[in-house]
């Protein structure tokens, strides 16, 4: 008599148990990169915002070159009004204008707007941000 061996198919326990590791450490993967594309799209964001009241400010400037050294006093220029959307518009968003004398008939004007970031990064020195336009009028 001859016994005939049985082809058995199929997956063992073990080899189960190893697919799904593989599997789990992917997803970990995709996961962790799913949080950074989001941090880095919210810096992003802000960035971009940033930049554009930047620019609105030293427009603003350009608008008005005639008062270019007294900013400030300028009902044209609004710079109490562009600090505050600085500050709606950002997380703990702040503004600033500072001109300089280069020439006798042309300024260095730099503005600055900087925030902090809100996010999960637990290193404090990536929450600061900061913006800085500079241009001769």
């Amino acid at each position: 008599m001859q016994k005939t061996r049985r082809k058995e198919s199929g997956f063992t326990m073990i080899e189960v148990l190893i697919s799904l590791a593989i599997f789990s450490f992917a997803l970990l993967a995709i996961a962790s990169m799913q949080i950074m594309s989001i941090r880095t799209n919210s810096v992003a964001a802000s960035m971009t915002t940033a930049n554009i009241l930047a620019q609105s400010m030293i427009d603003r400037i350009h608008s008005d070159p005639s008062n270019v050294t007294n900013f400030a006093a300028s009902p044209t220029i609004n710079l109490n009004g562009w600090q505050a959307e600085v500050a709606n518009n950002l997380p703990e968003g702040l503004g600033a204008v500072a001109v300089a004398p280069v020439s006798l008939n042309s300024n260095r004007v730099r503005v600055t707007v900087s925030w902090k970031q809100c996010d999960s990064d637990p290193d404090p020195n990536n929450k600061n941000h900061q913006v800085v336009l500079t241009t001769i009028m």
